[in-house]
């Protein structure tokens, strides 16, 4: 039909430009990593002549600018080598399985060695004066790595290519897919519409497919008709399945204004006693921690937002506070709030386990910078009886 083929059509477009914006940005990537291997190495010479009036300084010299430079490269890997082959100094190198000092010194060594080799190196003359601090040479040689920013750099174009590639081997099955996608499209229109009136459509079918088995007995299409009119009948059946739904379950609540027959709850004028709302789930050590927030937020520096935490043995409660009482009953004991002096109206949190530990996030707002948002990241710590600590 015209409408499939125009579709394949804009399909192909988007591969071809998805393909052409790759490209483009292939050669801008490269293009910025060139120029700033560019910028390292004017910056190496920079460094370098530093290195040369260090050594060629005396108690005349002002040294302050020079070792401003000097302290100045914290990115670029240097490792300085003598005449001799031997390393004067280092500075942000990487050293790996190195035991002792001997160990790290022929690391460095064979590093600086190995730029030499790729001539990735400033030759500077010095004399041979040994208050220059470099005794019996003449020359020292600046040997110099790419940083890690622009290693990474230069990885991620063919990181990047390969996402590209990826892509597009996906872009090129979907089109040799897209008469079948085209098809499933048409179902999933009829099993809308057969979802909606559930009814008529098929029992009209039905009823059509009878007086045609009737009238044409021998005819070949009719078991095929029979086959469609059944799959709809399980697609309706599927849908009513997924209306169903499942029954709610009640693990945590504040009880409304006037409610005289509940304990009051530590709450504020903001929001009331029934304020709670952003739950959050996270399973330690046997237990289920559910994490809620109280009160109001989104007022800036006048919110009065705070997480409360309960625990329970299984996921659907019931959850308990320390001292035992029912989330559902408005229990719960507060786990973060404002400090009124860092930030304030903590609160909407997530809290998860990773390598380095468990950590919780929320949001909250800065009272430094006039109730400015900000995200609040803390590690958390366990108490011996398996309550969460920050």
């Amino acid at each position: 039909m015209q409408w499939t083929d125009q579709i394949r059509r804009v399909k192909i477009l988007l591969v071809f430009a998805a393909v052409i914006i790759a490209v483009a940005s292939l050669v801008v990537s490269h293009i910025l990593i060139r120029d700033l291997a560019t910028e390292e190495h004017n910056k190496m010479e920079v460094w370098a002549e530093a290195m040369r009036t260090l050594n060629r300084a005396d108690e005349n010299t002002d040294i302050n600018l020079v070792l401003k430079v000097i302290n100045g490269n914290n990115t670029i890997p240097v490792i300085v080598l003598d005449s001799k082959g031997d390393v004067q100094a280092y500075r942000n190198l990487v050293i790996k399985n190195c035991a002792n000092e001997a160990d790290t010194m022929r690391f460095v060594t064979d590093m600086g060695h190995h730029l030499l080799l790729e001539k990735r190196n400033i030759r500077i003359a010095i004399d041979d004066n040994p208050e220059n601090g470099v005794a019996n040479a003449d020359y020292i040689n600046v040997c110099y790595d790419d940083s890690v920013m622009l290693r990474r750099l230069a990885s991620y174009p063919y990181i990047q290519l390969g996402v590209v590639m990826i892509f597009v081997v996906i872009a090129i099955f979907a089109l040799l897919t897209s008469k079948r996608a085209e098809q499933n499209k048409v179902w999933v229109g009829l099993s809308k519409e057969t979802a909606h009136q559930l009814g008529t459509p098929i029992s009209s079918l039905m009823a059509w497919v009878e007086i045609l088995k009737e009238t044409y007995p021998d005819d070949d299409l009719i078991p095929e008709m029979n086959k469609d009119v059944k799959r709809l009948q399980l697609i309706a059946d599927r849908s009513l399945h997924v209306k169903r739904g499942a029954k709610p379950v009640t693990i945590a609540r504040r009880h409304a204004v006037g409610d005289t027959t509940a304990e009051p709850n530590p709450t504020s004028e903001f929001a009331g006693t029934n304020a709670i709302e952003a739950p959050f789930i996270m399973q330690h050590d046997g237990y289920y921690y559910l994490f809620v927030s109280w009160d109001y937020c989104c007022r800036g520096a006048k919110s009065n937002y705070r997480v409360a935490v309960g625990r329970s043995k299984k996921v659907a409660g019931p959850y308990l506070d320390r001292n035992g009482k029912d989330m559902r009953e408005g229990g719960g004991n507060i786990f973060l709030e404002g400090d009124k002096r860092e930030f304030e109206a903590a609160g909407h949190c997530a809290a998860y386990s990773f390598a380095d530990g468990d950590w919780f996030v929320c949001h909250g707002y800065s009272m430094q910078k006039n109730g400015a948002p900000l995200l609040i990241q803390k590690k958390i710590s366990w108490t011996a009886d398996g309550w969460p600590t920050l």
